[in-house]
């Protein structure tokens, strides 16, 4: 095959692998737009309402390593394609729903059918491009599925004004069968099984789940996205609400943040791309992200709470935006060793605190009635977060300088289709 058929055949599973993604951003991001039409509806409390979303999350954490796992041994277009149904069938189901158990079961299909399109398209970018090149597409890709997120804020808000939030969702389940026969249809476009490192050379899971340094690339990720996702996914636009600020417009501006993440992400790819070492680059950007925490949590207590709660949100989006950088970085330190299921252990770690990092805000604003103190001290437990992700960075950069290590000195070749 020719240079040019081989590029042509990349750009088509590309587009493939990122339809799901987009579609699993939307599903990810979208409770915290239809939260009000499903709690009056279905008269939900905000812990039944949390308990609803962060089963997604529970599930999808839980499933990271085992998709991981699948990925290597079925291939990409098999593990993503069939996740997709899996999903749409779980939306079909939570757009009939009538009572919390019903919500629950289809938020958990949902995760299950989600947590192979990210890992699947990562993977992929790990063998169409080499080195530092993973940086900069994994941004693109960052970039590109936060369509999804950006589309599930101030537009699917304004869609609830035409439609309801069940037909909504059966829409973006035949969305989403489609996106998977597309994915399944189009062999030798979508990658296969990796021409891995022989069986003797790779790293057992066990192994990685205990590697200290994949832990702390997996805390600077949870700093700066876990906090981000609990926020941007649910409780960004009631709090944003709770300042004043209209429902619609607090949910562009949540929105809006989104967009930043993505862009920052292509952009930070690219300085990633140019620096060679990432160290510096995430203890800056998690010092803003703790920054940003920070200006959330002081807004309901001090004078123009609004305008320096969403300053500190678009911090905190550019600090989530940093976690292209995480990933070059185990895709560089274990990507052929460890596969799909290093890519998993990081991103699983960052869903895991998601879930109970919802539950706890849920829990901590119903024994407060949602009043203006109960809402600071959620967003304090969102910044305690964050500054452990700092710490992890710092303790992360020394260890590489103490080393000589950077991700330009251990980037490897990626394995090609």
């Amino acid at each position: 095959m020719t240079g040019a058929r081989i590029r042509t055949s990349y750009r088509i599973g590309y587009i493939a692998l990122v339809v799901p993604f987009v579609l699993s951003f939307f599903t990810r991001f979208a409770p915290g737009s239809l939260a009000e039409p499903i709690v009056d509806e279905l008269h939900f409390s905000a812990t039944e309402l949390a308990l609803a979303t962060g089963t997604y999350f529970y599930v999808y954490t839980l499933m990271q390593l085992p998709a991981g796992a699948l990925i290597d041994r079925v291939g990409i277009r098999w593990a993503v394609g069939a996740g997709t149904v899996v999903s749409a069938g779980g939306l079909l189901l939570y757009s009939v729903a009538q009572s919390i158990v019903v919500a629950i079961a289809a938020s958990a299909i949902i995760g299950l059918g989600s947590s192979t399109t990210f890992l699947g398209i990562l993977r992929a970018v790990g063998f169409w491009f080499t080195g530092t090149a993973f940086a900069l597409m994994s941004g693109v890709t960052m970039l590109v599925g936060n369509i999804g997120s950006v589309a599930a804020g101030g537009p699917l808000t304004s869609l609830l004004t035409v439609m309801s939030w069940r037909e909504l969702l059966a829409i973006t389940a035949g969305v989403s069968l489609a996106a998977a026969a597309a994915v399944l249809v189009l062999r030798g476009h979508v990658p296969g099984r990796a021409q891995e490192a022989a069986s003797g050379d790779r790293t057992p899971l066990t192994e990685m789940i205990c590697d200290r340094r994949l832990i702390g690339y997996a805390l600077i990720a949870v700093g700066t996205n876990s906090t981000f996702y609990t926020f941007s996914s649910l409780w960004g636009t009631p709090y944003l609400g709770t300042l004043g600020i209209p429902i619609g417009v607090a949910a562009t501006i949540v929105s809006v943040s989104l967009l930043v993440y993505g862009l920052v992400s292509l952009a930070i790819g690219l300085l990633s791309d140019r620096m060679g070492g990432n160290g510096t680059i995430m203890v800056t950007v998690s010092v803003a992200g703790v920054v940003g925490w920070v200006l959330i949590t002081i807004a309901t207590v001090t004078p123009g709470g609004p305008v320096i709660a969403v300053v500190g949100l678009f911090l905190s989006a550019i600090a989530a935006g940093s976690v292209v950088v995480v990933f070059s970085l185990v895709n560089d330190y274990l990507g052929d060793r460890g596969g799909a299921s290093a890519l998993a252990v990081v991103n699983g770690a960052v869903f895991l605190f998601v879930a109970v990092l919802q539950q706890i805000v849920a829990a901590v604003l119903d024994v407060g009635g949602r009043s203006t103190v109960s809402y600071t001290t959620a967003m304090a437990t969102l910044t305690a977060i964050a500054a452990i992700g700092l710490v992890a960075a710092v303790i992360s950069r020394s260890t590489t300088a103490a080393t000589g290590e950077s991700a330009a000195d251990t980037a490897v070749s990626a394995t090609r289709l």
